[in-house]
């Protein structure tokens, strides 16, 4: 509903009473007539589906608007016409899948009125304080934006908001990827943890390859696998996860034989970084090769 917090009906203004539906588009449920005195606060709640915003307080000197009206060579009342105001994508289309923008997009408003001229044009972006519009807007974050958007001309007349919606996703996904090594049935085997994650438009698929080969895809969770692949098939292969998210950001983690043997090095190495436990098991060599020579 519009609102005033001025209860004064002193004046010569008039405004109606709006409540805006966002199913079945903007409808006038209420029609009533107020006089106001000398400016007039706008205070309007809009009523969404799933969400709520209120505009805060704006105030629109009516002394100028007459002044300007006049000037022009008409009167106030002669534009009961609200003006109209075009929203602006850049890039025009998601550049992503499923509707989702994978870079920055940059926002622009365009108001007009054929008689009393555009005054100002006000936004909203998720429920922020609302900002008059003077330059083009900067979309960077990775968020779903709704974006509320009206203008007011100079006689006075309020255009219904406008509500837009807009997604953006531009970071891959998180892989994270450990692994042992188990032996069985005198075979070593490598057992692969894999977790993942997308905190904004969320994984919708994960891609194997053996060798850039595909030999397994998964469409939907879960995503947290685990994955055994015998240690010799990676003695000359390397094997790829790729995950995917639903707006086409893609990352990926791959494991080799190589990997395997430096990691294992690594551990033995710190292993033995103590030097008590150095001694000891330069002793034990010590022991082993006395009792090979003497056992000959």
């Amino acid at each position: 509903m519009l609102r005033f917090n001025d209860n004064s009906y002193e004046g010569l203004n008039i405004i109606r009473f709006i409540k805006i539906n966002n199913m079945g588009g903007n409808k006038i449920i209420d029609k009533k007539h107020f006089l106001l005195n000398k400016t007039l606060v706008i205070g309007i709640i809009i009523l969404f589906i799933g969400m709520n915003i209120t505009l805060p307080a704006e105030s629109l000197s009516i002394e100028r608007v007459s002044i300007r009206s006049q000037s022009m060579g008409y009167n106030l009342g002669d534009d009961i016409t609200p003006p109209v105001t075009t929203i602006y994508f850049d890039p025009p289309e998601p550049d992503g899948d499923h509707d989702w923008y994978v870079s920055n997009v940059t926002i622009t408003l365009e108001a007009t009125d054929d008689m009393s001229g555009v005054n100002t044009t006000y936004y909203s972006i998720n429920s922020e304080p609302w900002k008059i519009y003077d330059e083009p807007i900067r979309l960077y974050w990775d968020v779903v934006y709704h974006i509320v958007y009206f203008s007011i001309d100079n006689a006075g007349n309020i255009e219904f908001p406008k509500l837009s919606h807009l997604k953006l996703d531009q970071t891959p996904p998180y892989i994270l990827l450990d692994w042992d090594l188990f032996k069985k049935d005198f075979r070593w085997y490598v057992n692969i943890k894999l977790e993942a994650n997308d905190e904004t438009s969320g994984l919708i698929m994960l891609d194997i390859h053996l060798n850039n080969v595909l030999i397994d895809s998964r469409i939907g969770p879960p995503f947290d696998i685990g994955y055994i692949i015998e240690l010799s098939i990676l003695k000359t292969s390397t094997l790829k996860f790729t995950y995917y998210d639903t707006a086409g950001n893609s990352a990926f983690k791959s494991i080799n034989r190589s990997m395997i043997q430096s990691r294992s090095n690594n551990q033995n190495s710190h292993q033995f970084s103590n030097p008590l436990l150095l001694r000891l098991f330069k002793r034990f060599l010590m022991v082993k090769r006395l009792l090979s020579f003497l056992f000959i």
